[in-house]
């Protein structure tokens, strides 16, 4: 799951096979197969604070290349900020608890029965503007590339477009997109070469 800046709570019951769940954000990645926590992403940095179980952090660079880790557990917080030390300690910061949406000291569960026969099907209110989709246009690699199928439409909306093409070097992959000409013109000249 990838994240931009605000609030994330989450939970997950000790998994006994599978994958653990990842939540990509701001220069960390957090992998877990069981535990609850709270996440504040910011512009240029990342904290976490472990309520139960344990996970492991990646510390990410701002590319999204991964640099080292480390195991966290329960009780512990840590703070992933732009060209500082990661910083461990054994309780979050008071700053953080103020902070905190007061509904988040709720453990998830207990919302629960409000929710679970609740069927609610999603519906598309509009397309995406550019200006809506912006940080995730431009957020590191890894992530920017699988939003290119899910946008991919958006590129023949003028609007649109000419954003992608104002912005192109926060995200050059759409290049292949807009003038696909460049990109045929290469090819044809490959398989010439390969030919000879």
């Amino acid at each position: 799951m990838a994240l931009q800046p605000g609030w994330v709570k989450f939970t997950r019951a000790k998994a006994a096979k599978g994958k653990p769940y990842r939540y990509i954000m701001l220069l960390a990645r957090l992998d877990t197969a069981g535990a609850t926590g709270v996440l504040r992403i910011g512009e240029d940095s990342s904290e976490i604070f472990i309520e139960s179980g344990a996970a492991r952090l990646v510390e990410m660079s701002r590319s999204g290349a991964p640099a080292g880790g480390r195991d966290l557990k329960g009780g512990e917080f840590v703070v992933r900020a732009a060209g500082q030390p990661l910083r461990v300690s054994p309780r979050p910061s008071a700053e953080f608890i103020k902070g905190m949406p007061g509904y988040f000291r709720d453990d998830l569960p207990v919302f629960l029965p409000r929710v679970r026969d609740k069927s609610v099907e999603p519906a598309r209110e509009h397309e995406a503007s550019y200006a809506e989709v912006e940080p995730w246009l431009k957020a590191s690699a890894p992530i920017r590339r699988t939003l290119i199928e899910r946008f991919r439409g958006r590129a023949k909306d003028p609007q649109f477009r000419s954003k992608l093409i104002e912005n192109l070097a926060a995200h050059p992959e759409w290049d292949r997109i807009l003038f696909p000409e460049k990109y045929e013109e290469e090819s044809k000249k490959e398989e010439k070469a390969q030919v000879r």
